[in-house]
């Protein structure tokens, strides 16, 4: 062989060499990869079995939670019913008493004429006799008309009182049947209102009453439970409206979710 053929063949062989290296880098660095793809996807694999353990335990106990609170609610609720139910019961218990004595006071207006009741200063008198020098009258001296007109006067006066029983026996008969924060319970509270309202102005109006009647004036009709009752009337007007809008706020939460 020549030189140049020498050169050649040497020229050959190293390509060849350099090829074969190349081709085994590549053989090994895809290994590699491989394995180390694998080994990714294995670790992968693993941390999203834990967060999805992770994210099981979690929902469990938020679960566990929310189970317990529901208890929790449902047993509060059921003593408030019960409570409610109670109140409702002697709230009907104190407006058929208020209605019987009214029934009372009004029949012994028109037709009671003994020693145990007397009018005077401040209205009707139970158990009192009469007194002129007090200002205590018999009923007996009074004409069926003026009689009539003050058994009027007595209903005028208790009428607001057994008003708002109703009403507030209503309200917990409500509140009884789980029914807490609705439209119905504002409207319940706005007709106290109007009962407290009323019963404001009842001894102003039962006053007028009598003097119609041709009675004496009485000079102690006003006292400050009616302007303690306005108030409330008021009062009750601002806590129903703040329940109807709390109400309303809550109602367009649960559409809005």
């Amino acid at each position: 062989m020549s030189n140049e053929e020498n050169f050649a063949h040497h020229l050959l062989l190293r390509i060849l060499l350099l090829v074969r290296t190349r081709q085994r880098r590549r053989r090994i660095t895809g290994a590699a990869r491989n394995e180390m793809d694998m080994r990714m996807k294995y670790l992968l694999s693993r941390r999203l079995a834990d967060v999805g353990a992770e994210v099981k335990s979690a929902d469990r106990r938020v679960r566990a939670s929310r189970q317990t609170a529901v208890m929790q609610d449902q047993a509060k609720r059921l003593v408030i019913r019960r409570r409610s139910g109670l109140l409702a019961a002697g709230l009907t218990l104190a407006l058929v008493a208020t209605a019987a004595l009214t029934l009372i006071l009004a029949a012994a207006a028109l037709l009671y004429d003994g020693p145990l009741l007397s009018f005077g200063p401040g209205g009707l008198w139970i158990g009192r006799e009469p007194d002129p020098a007090a200002g205590r009258t018999a009923l007996s001296v009074f004409t069926p008309s003026q009689r009539l007109m003050g058994a009027v006067a007595i209903c005028i006066l208790t009428a607001p009182i057994m008003f708002i029983l109703h009403q507030a026996r209503e309200l917990f008969r409500l509140y009884a049947s789980g029914i807490v924060f609705a439209f119905a319970n504002a409207r319940r509270i706005k007709f106290m209102g109007v009962g407290f309202i009323l019963y404001s102005v009842a001894p102003f109006v039962a006053n007028r009453v009598i003097i119609l009647a041709g009675v004496t004036n009485d000079p102690a009709w006003f006292h400050l439970d009616e302007v303690m009752s306005l108030i409330f009337g008021v009062l009750a007007f601002v806590i129903a409206d703040v329940m109807e809008f709390g109400h309303e706020i809550e109602q367009e939460r649960d559409g809005f979710v």
